[in-house]
């Protein structure tokens, strides 16, 4: 920091603000947390270091002209998951100005800021309980006093309506605004979604057609994703935001990991707000033949031909022409990949419904998985396992995968008819088994 010292550690640190004095409400913070024994002497350790550098960005915003008013107050700190994020680099005028000051030129990873939002509500909080008893905070009353000026009621409850920063406005909040979050990434990031229910399936892209869809698919980079969401059953934005060091080739593996709780090198704010994640529970994947085969393939075959290796940036999958060339393709056109994967799927005469489209690839590994692969126990494995595999959090979103169609059918009566027949009577898993092999050779052969 350049214009605070944080000195000591832990217990015994003191923040000394530009003019050498102790800053008084990071010392109150400290020793609020040490009373009610909210965390422990490392963390409490970290916390002191989120909340001195979140104080050194409100004095600098004082520095740099910033309008001191209510209404700058929430912009103001809206910044500072960007200045955090991004630094120097930072798109948002207000983040990369402070940064600038600061030399702010080393930024966090996503997965750092749930704990830095941890520390910064508690920080505000006890802002908006002192604004309460005394009628300032100490922080923006400082620095930026007009910003904290009285103001009427109405005004009031709309500020703190539309703002978890309310509090600080002399007199306080009223209501705590029960999980909130400072931090647009900390929302995005999957665990505020876990009981969600999974939309039921509508359409799975047919099986025996998927090989006729990969041969169509003269492009290795969109063949590479098209057979990696049929053999691993991947949602589309996990498959699109793939790293290289994601992708075990020697064994044939690969990894889907949440960007948020790794550093993104090499991407710039905008391609970084595009990022998704949906809360998968692990990072393994299962992939099932023969679209593992033709993923591998189609994969040194692009790596070999249409592979940018001076991108600067981690993500596999690239954009391959136009002036985004070589930038990740999770941040191009999504409408140009739902037309194209379209296009591609008429051509085989397999008609989308209104609303599908790569995800269908995602809902044929689960059908497959939980009805159709061949296990020592018949076919299809259980509800739990699938459920791993996908990376679902409820079973219930698995259970929407379950079919019995004329393939099952068939199956069962040929089973039947053996036995009816008197000859060739084997355990019912094994031809049920066998069904299905002669149903895998006619896919490699479409292949």
């Amino acid at each position: 920091m350049r214009y605070f010292s944080l000195i000591g550690y832990s217990k015994n640190a003191v923040l000394i603000d530009p003019e050498g004095s102790e800053f008084g409400p990071f010392t109150v913070y400290k020793e609020k947390l040490i009373d009610n024994k909210i965390v422990s002497i490392g963390t409490l350790h970290d916390y002191l270091g989120h909340v001195a550098r979140f104080v050194e960005y409100i004095y600098v915003a004082s520095l740099i002209g910033l309008e001191p008013s209510k209404q700058s107050l929430d912009v103001l700190i809206r910044s500072y998951e960007s200045y955090l994020l991004h630094g120097e680099l930072s798109s948002n005028k207000i983040a990369r100005d402070i940064a600038i000051l600061t030399g702010r030129i080393e930024t966090c990873s996503p997965s750092s800021l749930q704990v830095i939002e941890a520390a910064l509500i508690h920080f505000l909080n006890l802002s908006d309980s002192l604004a309460k008893a005394t009628g300032k905070d100490g922080l923006f009353s400082r620095f930026m006093p007009n910003a904290v000026i009285q103001i009427s009621p109405q005004e009031s409850a709309k500020l703190r309506g539309s703002s978890i920063f309310g509090g600080v406005i002399r007199g306080g909040a009223k209501k705590k605004n029960r999980g909130a979050r400072l931090f647009l990434t900390t929302r995005k990031s999957g665990t505020n979604r876990r009981n969600s229910t999974q939309k039921r399936v509508d359409f799975q892209f047919p099986l025996n057609r998927i090989g006729d869809l990969l041969d169509g698919t003269k492009c290795f980079r969109d063949r590479a994703i098209y057979a990696l969401l049929a053999a691993s059953g991947l949602r589309t934005s996990e498959a699109l935001q793939i790293r290289v060091e994601d992708i075990d080739i020697k064994n044939r593996l690969v990894y889907a990991h949440s960007p948020f709780e790794r550093a993104n090198p090499g991407i710039i704010e905008s391609e970084f707000d595009l990022l998704r994640w949906k809360g998968r529970e692990c990072a393994d994947t299962f992939l099932i033949e023969p679209w593992a085969s033709c993923f591998f393939e189609a994969l040194q075959n692009y790596l070999r031909y249409e592979f940018i290796s001076s991108a600067g940036h981690p993500f596999i999958f690239q954009t391959l022409s136009g002036e985004n060339r070589g930038r990740p393709y999770f941040a191009g056109d999504r409408s140009a990949r739902i037309k194209q994967f379209k296009k591609r799927a008429e051509a085989i005469d397999v008609h989308l419904p209104k609303g599908d489209a790569l995800h269908s690839l995602r809902h044929s590994y689960g059908v497959f998985v939980l009805n159709y692969l061949p296990t020592p126990n018949g076919l299809g494995l259980s509800e739990t396992l699938v459920a791993h595999l996908m990376g679902h959090s409820d079973i219930k979103n698995t259970k929407i995968y379950a079919r019995h169609d004329e393939e099952i059918i068939r199956a069962e009566l040929e089973f039947s008819n053996k036995i009816i027949k008197g000859r060739d009577i084997l355990k019912k898993e094994q031809i049920l088994i066998d069904f299905y092999q002669s149903r895998i050779e006619e896919l490699r052969k479409n292949d």
